[in-house]
């Protein structure tokens, strides 16, 4: 794979690499940027675009302002990423009638940590997502990226390093306005999504697994998107008061919201369900790998192929 940065606006290849980064006990300098650093630290994804890429590493902009206070961030514009990508290659990450420059807003609306919105020609050099540290075991892309800037390992395996979203009041008080006119007061709920942007993932997946996991969750209240109906199926009965998100007029924020509030959200692996895998309810995951990767978060309960539950 190649190994590349953002320099003068432009992507260039550093090496071929059988793995991104740099290994954490090959960096010379554990504290490559001084706690007083008060300058600009622009970032950007690399070629990786989805509601997900974005959602992965939305917690680590407020870790950095934790260790840093005085640093400023800056996130792309959409005119930014349109001058460097053609458009064959954003639409790579196009859902439905979404549109994929949209998905920065999506995650990072109303974020207090991000300063700016950077275009061309303001930095000559810009961060991402292959500037990394990787360690002999799987971490989080996020976390290898803390220990990439400053990070320690000790401070990295103590830190919520989950996504965060923040929310306006406005926001917030649709989100309560949804719950009181669907399942009234202050009710426990739940979150189910089956749907990916990955076509040969695309309808129903073996789920046995997951039915035995939620059983303890029956007869709650639902809110849910599914690519398949669940109207004959063995959800239908796990789950008979059930409020279709399609129907209910929502946002995608709205909607993020509501699922930030669940008490339990059950899905198929999902960058859109990724988002809300910092707050407090529990998040139970069917994914299609066998082994945890770079993309999975820490305390999710994942439920293998095998059936085998894990905890990141």
């Amino acid at each position: 794979m190649d190994q590349l940065k953002y320099q003068h606006d432009q992507v260039h290849r550093v090496s071929t690499v059988s793995q991104l980064g740099i290994h954490y006990d090959n960096i010379a300098d554990k504290n490559p940027i001084p706690t007083n650093y008060d300058g600009w630290f622009p970032f950007s994804r690399m070629y990786s675009f989805s509601i997900g890429d974005w959602a992965i590493i939305s917690g680590l902009f407020e870790l950095l302002k934790g260790k840093f206070p005085n640093m400023k961030i800056a996130l792309p514009s959409k005119e930014w990423l349109q001058s460097i990508y053609p458009k064959q290659v954003l639409d790579n990450w196009k859902h439905s009638s979404l549109d994929p420059l949209d998905y920065i807003d999506l995650i990072f609306k109303n974020n207090p940590y991000i300063d700016s919105r950077f275009n061309v020609n303001e930095f000559p050099i810009i961060f991402s997502d292959h500037d990394r540290a990787f360690t002999n075991e799987v971490r989080p892309l996020v976390e290898q990226i803390m220990l990439m800037f400053g990070f320690h390992l000790s401070s990295v395996d103590i830190l919520d390093s989950r996504p965060k979203l923040y929310f306006s009041d406005d926001e917030l008080d649709k989100c309560y306005n949804t719950i009181e006119s669907t399942i009234g007061g202050k009710r426990r709920f739940g979150c189910l999504l089956f749907g990916t942007i990955i076509e040969n993932l695309k309808g129903r997946w073996d789920d046995k697994h997951l039915l035995k996991r939620v059983e303890e969750y029956r007869n709650l209240p639902i809110f849910y998107y599914s690519e398949f109906p669940l109207e004959g199926t063995e959800w239908e009965e796990l789950f008979p008061e059930r409020y279709n998100l399609a129907e209910l007029g929502l946002s995608l924020r709205e909607q993020l919201v509501l699922k930030s509030h669940a008490d339990v959200n059950i899905s198929y692996q999902s960058g859109f369900n990724d988002a809300v895998c910092g707050t407090k309810g529990k998040h139970i995951v069917l994914n299609p790998y066998d082994k945890f990767k770079e993309t999975h978060i820490r305390k999710v309960e994942y439920i293998f192929p095998n059936g085998e539950v894990k905890i990141f």
